[in-house]
């Protein structure tokens, strides 16, 4: 027995001995440790985290691999990369000295770039230097200024923003690609789903509430706002707009993958002046000791305005947040992430005139809890393991008033069928309509990650699932009768009180499976993820199979390919069973005394059947090639990507039968007598619920030229051309009724063909990047040309192709009848036919500046169409000239490090 164990304790050491590892330790330039800095090896999708001295090691499972790349950073540090050979059953001791983050680097990168990283073929990375030379006050701004193919635009906080990826759709298709493209923060995603904010004119039609031409306030039908995600505390951001990783499921259009910064860093103070606009941002991490960990800790506050003369609009965000940063373990193989967030905004527009009188407010807070964890298990089943939970839940108010002065007027209040009494309105009044949302959100996310050999090939393995339960439990949509929104002629299509907790909650799941391996192809590398997504959205499964692949044809040339399907679940607000109410008056009688006043409805009540909704889904295909040169790199891609099943609001023709009613007795001082006479009426009404009939189809190329910072002239370029063209349009025919109703015809209502929009956009960036490092000086200097933008529809017919009787059947309608004077109450206008074009190539210049100051003070400043290049064209639909490109617009940015 006790040979047994010598034997045992002799092959145990041999196994330890014989173990391939990576020692080192991260410092500054200064040669002092970093504590909690994070080294990442993307080859095998692991990491560690070092400790409090800024040592990290590494033990790699057999058989080791010949070389690994370490990605190193930490906030307010330059990220390193260093590949380092391997040899079996060595250690390996490496010293990785980061410097710091600013413009006394030799090389500073400030632009977006494109790379194959796990979660895409084709992501496009921004990080920290980049997102701070644009001065930002929002995600947006990042997203919009260093994005290919986004028109660089002022900032603008006075609406609501959001983000189209590879596409020039426009309306509702637009408003499905947003949707349909996932914001992820920290690993968790911020959804949309839940976003009830709408006003509703009681035909079941819900509309996002609108502040005069300064836009929506709120994104109900699309993505979450882009203004309340504060750019100061992001640390790097990759924009996936081709086929994602299988890991990533519940988007069709890609995502937004968003870190903020964590660990040890100084306190850092900045402040963002443009015309109206004032930012201020707080951050600072802080070294809790060896057991405990980090504590990253942010505050932002916003206010702005149009500007310094306008205070007709105004918006302010506060938020604020903490990150707790530590390893449960002596042995530092289990890492915790502990984040709590909170934060509000007030957006409010007020007109105060003679002649209107209106006020529209939107305020939405919102607390979120989010743990992420890592362990290092090395078990014979599993290498690693990563999940996460987190926890949202908001309060939304949104708000309406405007003026009415019609005099006194009708008006249902019955929430149930039947003839029933209706009241008489105040002659003017503020019409108000609030609508309070208190969406939450409940999350969990579990990753396995396992190496196995296969003869020579290697293979990543990614497993796991997330599970989410979404709901909204506001008090919901509240009105006055006696002040309605919406004229009331007859009382039709009125909205009543309704409360969200009838909404039902939404639940989604998803499985994955993915396989990263690397072979050989006629002696060349490829490197291939396969991976296989499972979802259940909104009671439905779908089977979602990607593909990426790269192969190096040589040493400098790679050639991609990809190939995708992914699945977006409708939200709340396309499934939500909301009423339709439909009035109809039998009786008015109004002889001005209270006590007599009568008005009699008949109500119908209609409850939209949205249960049949089914997932949005879109198809991705992509091919690039890369080919990268001394002095040069450049790629270009090829995509195209469907979307079906997109969400959209279809007409409804409700037919019913109103009994009629007459006055049998008037008496004083008392409202009169009536009684049904037996007749009845044939009326109609058309109300909405939502359909899977919008279709997209994107094409496009992309093509980014970078190049090495030139000694000579200390400058560096950069050039992103984009072309898109997309075509969309609704895979059924659309419905519309008559101005004026026609009982005495036998068409009721027109069924016409949906025209087929198409759209093309081709834009260039030129990024050229002066850059004195010895000076700390930073001049960056961007053109746009705008090459060709169009838009127009298919000569879609005016004229019906069916129509519906008043016995409620469809007729078809024969070709060549379809311009007759039979059908002529039902020809729609002309103007549906719309197209715009592009009459000339132009441009635009933006310049920014920076200055870095002994590394503790940098001055900004940046100058948006500084030339003041505004071309004008003609209109001929509103007969007057357009100028293009904004007005100039200047900001300044001070920042404060503090050691």
């Amino acid at each position: 027995m006790r040979h047994l164990l010598t034997l045992v304790l002799l092959l145990t050491g041999l196994q330890s001995m014989a173990q391939t590892k990576v020692v080192g330790i991260v410092q500054d330039q200064e040669h002092k440790p970093l504590p909690f800095a994070n080294v990442l090896l993307p080859e095998l999708q692991a990491g560690v985290s070092a400790d409090e001295n800024g040592k990290f090691s590494y033990t790699f499972a057999a058989p080791a691999p010949a070389s690994v790349t370490l990605s190193v950073s930490y906030v307010g540090k330059h990220k390193l990369e260093r590949t380092v050979p391997l040899q079996p059953g060595k250690v390996h001791e490496v010293a990785l000295t980061l410097q710091d983050n600013n413009l006394y680097l030799n090389e500073v990168e400030i632009n977006a770039k494109q790379v194959h990283t796990t979660n895409s073929n084709s992501s496009i990375v921004i990080e920290q230097a980049a997102i701070e030379q644009i001065q930002p006050y929002s995600l947006s701004d990042i997203l919009l200024n260093l994005l290919p193919g986004q028109t660089i635009l002022n900032p603008d906080l006075q609406s609501a923003k959001t983000i189209n990826l590879r596409t020039v759709a426009t309306d509702s298709y637009a408003q499905n690609s947003q949707f349909g493209t996932a914001i992820i923060l920290d690993g968790e995603a911020l959804s949309n789903n839940t976003n009830l904010q709408a006003s509703g004119n009681g035909f079941g039609l819900s509309n996002e509430f609108t502040a005069g031409n300064y836009g929506t306030s709120d994104f109900t039908f699309s993505s979450v706002d882009l203004r309340q995600i504060p750019a100061n505390n992001i640390e790097k951001i990759e924009v996936i707009q081709g086929v994602p990783s299988a890991r990533y499921g519940d988007l069709t259009d890609g995502a937004i993958l968003i870190d903020r910064k964590a660990g040890v860093s100084p306190w850092s103070i900045t402040a963002r002046i443009q015309d109206g606009t004032n930012n201020f941002g707080l951050n600072k991490g802080f070294k809790l000791g060896p057991k405990l960990g980090s504590l990253n800790t942010s505050l932002d506050y916003l206010d702005s305005s149009p500007s310094t003369t306008n205070k007709q609009k105004s918006y302010k965000r506060l938020s604020t947040g903490l990150l707790w940063s530590t390893y449960l373990d002596k042995s530092r193989k289990v890492s915790s992430h502990l984040s709590v967030d909170y934060a509000t905004s007030f957006d409010t527009y007020n007109v105060d005139s003679e002649k209107d009188n209106e006020v529209v407010k939107s305020d939405n807070s919102q607390w979120r809890l989010n743990y992420r964890g890592f362990w290092k298990l090395s078990l014979p089943v599993l290498d690693n393991l990563s999940y996460s939970a987190a926890y949202s839940l908001s309060n939304q108010y949104s708000y309406e008033s405007v003026y009415r002065n019609a005099g006194v007027q009708p008006m249902s209040i019955s929430t149930v069928a039947g003839v029933a009494q209706g009241i008489f309105t105040y002659p003017n009044y503020q019409a108000e309509t609030e609508v309070y949302g208190k969406p939450q959100r409940l999350s969990f996310s579990l990753n396995g990650h396992k190496k196995v050999m296969t003869g020579a090939v290697q293979h990543q393995l990614s497993f796991g699932g997330n599970y989410s339960h979404e709901s909204n439990r506001g008090q919901g949509y509240e009105v006055d009768p006696f002040s309605p929104r919406w004229k009331t002629g007859s009382s039709r299509g009125q909205s009543r009180d309704y409360a969200f907790e009838q909404v039902p909650a939404l639940a989604n799941m998803g499985f994955y499976l993915e396989d990263m391996f690397t072979t050989q192809v006629s002696g060349k590398k490829l490197i291939t993820s396969a991976g296989i997504r499972l979802d259940e959205q909104f009671q439905k499964w779908s089977v979602s199979p990607r593909i990426s692949s790269s192969l190096e044809l040589s040493e400098r040339t790679t050639l991609k390919a990809a190939f995708g399907l992914a699945t977006k679940s409708p939200g709340l607000i396309h499934l939500q069973p909301k009423p339709v109410y439909f009035d109809y008056q039998l009786l008015n009688y109004y002889p001005n005394k209270y006590k007599e006043n009568l008005v009699l409805y008949y109500t119908e009540v209609v409850t939209p059947d949205n249960s049949q909704l089914k997932a949005m889904r879109s198809q991705t295909m992509e091919l690039g090639i890369t080919h990268q040169k001394p002095l040069y790199d450049i790629s270009l891609t090829a995509f195209r990507k469907q979307v079906r099943r997109g969400f959209s609001q279809a007409s409804n023709l409700y037919l019913v039968n109103v009994p009629e009613y007459t006055i049998t007795e008037t008496r004083p001082d008392q409202q009169p007598l009536y009684a049904p006479t037996g007749n009845y009426s044939r009326d109609f009404g058309i109300y909405k619920s939502y359909s899977n009939d919008l279709h997209t189809d994107n094409y496009g190329l992309e093509l980014y030229i970078s190049t090495i910072k030139f000694a000579a002239i200390q400058t560096s370029f950069n050039l992103s051309s984009t072309l898109y063209y997309s075509r969309f349009y609704r895979n059924t025919p659309v419905m519309y009724a008559p101005e004026k109703e026609h009982f005495d015809k036998e068409a009721v209502v027109g069924i016409f063909l949906n025209p087929l929009t198409e759209g093309l956009e081709a834009i260039s960036t030129l990024s050229t990047n002066h850059h004195i490092s010895k000076l700390g000086l930073l001049v960056n200097f961007r053109a746009q040309f705008f090459w060709d933008e169009w838009k127009k529809n298919s000569p879609a017919s005016v004229y019906p192709i069916a129509y519906i009787n008043q016995q409620g059947s469809y007729v078809a309608i024969p070709e060549g009848e379809r311009d007759s004077q039979t059908f002529a109450h039902l020809v729609e206008d002309e103007k549906r036919r719309t197209s715009t074009f592009q009459q000339f190539v132009y441009s635009n210049y933006h310049l920014k500046l920076s200055k870095e100051i002994h590394n503790l003070v940098r001055l900004s400043f940046y100058a948006n169409n500084f030339l003041n290049h505004r071309p004008e064209v003609y209109d001929d639909g509103d007969n007057n000239y357009e100028q293009l490109n904004q007005s100039p617009a200047f900001g300044m940015e001070l920042r404060l490090t503090i050691k």
